[in-house]
């Protein structure tokens, strides 16, 4: 386990230098380095795992037709979530520094698929589809909330690690309940969707009211189908977070998640 715990982390580490990289080009090498930064640790990891002959039981690339009717509730009442824990601590630190805008200008099919296909196909091979694969088989437990650490601490900027560990959490507890990744890049790229269109039509008063009163009806109507299938959504969150023997977290992660939240300080 102690091991497993380390590949994730060390995939992890090698992503944020590769972003780092990303981040100081322009250009074709930037959206190389970019993609390196999913791609390689992720790659890397797998095959020394393969290599070492380590437990390996990797979610599904499909999900069951009877799945859909639990999974659909699940989008809004997530993507309101996340985005009031955004707004939430947006305006909280905003009151001490600058928040970074999100640039979503140019043409919006590009702005999709960079911000919304792109991200949420390459982050869930990261942070969802390794950390399960790995850890999964040893506790489900620790694969959620490392898996939910690691995805909030990779966006390293302080008013996102909120709203990215409980989004992680849910996009965790989803793909394991229903054995399949599949759940967690539906989702991730909805949210990011939303997120995108919120984004770029702020500055529209009749699109905000309009987009708010949308989203909490449809985050109550799907409450509401959850409360009516909450011994369903019981057994899908016990299945998915059953686990054997208790496992300590190694203190190499602790230590790694320190560093993370000074790098998310710094860039503020």
């Amino acid at each position: 386990m102690r091991r497993a715990i380390s590949y994730v982390v060390f995939a992890d580490i090698i992503f944020i230098l590769l972003l780092c990289v990303a981040g100081m080009t322009e250009g074709a090498l930037s959206d190389a380095a970019y993609l390196c930064a999913f791609l390689l640790p992720a790659s890397i990891v797998l095959l020394i795992s393969f290599k070492r002959k380590r437990v390996l039981a990797p979610p599904k690339l499909k999900l069951s037709p009877r799945a859909i009717p639990l999974l659909l509730p699940t989008v809004m009442p997530t993507v309101f979530l996340v985005l009031l824990l955004s707004a939430a601590f947006s305006l909280l630190l905003s009151l001490f520094v600058t928040i970074p805008a999100t640039d979503v200008s140019g043409n919006i099919w590009a702005v999709i698929f960079r911000h919304a296909v792109l991200t949420a196909v390459l982050e869930e091979l990261l942070f969802r589809y390794l950390p399960i694969t790995l850890l999964a088989p040893y506790s489900k437990r620790i694969t959620v909330f490392l898996s939910a650490l690691l995805f909030a601490l990779s966006h390293a900027a302080l008013y996102q690690i909120p709203y990215a560990f409980a989004a992680g959490v849910i996009f965790a507890v989803l793909d394991l309940a229903f054995d399949s990744i599949l759940p967690s890049v539906i989702l991730h790229f909805l949210n990011n969707l939303a997120s995108v269109f919120w984004v770029r039509y702020f500055d529209n008063v009749t699109f905000r009211i309009s987009y708010v009163a949308l989203l909490c009806a449809l985050t109550a109507a799907s409450v509401v189908i959850m409360i009516l299938l909450r011994k369903k959504y019981t057994e899908l969150v016990r299945r998915a977070t059953e686990s054997g023997e208790k496992e300590k977290m190694p203190y190499e992660v602790w230590v790694f998640s320190l560093m993370m939240l000074i790098v998310s300080a710094m860039n503020l």
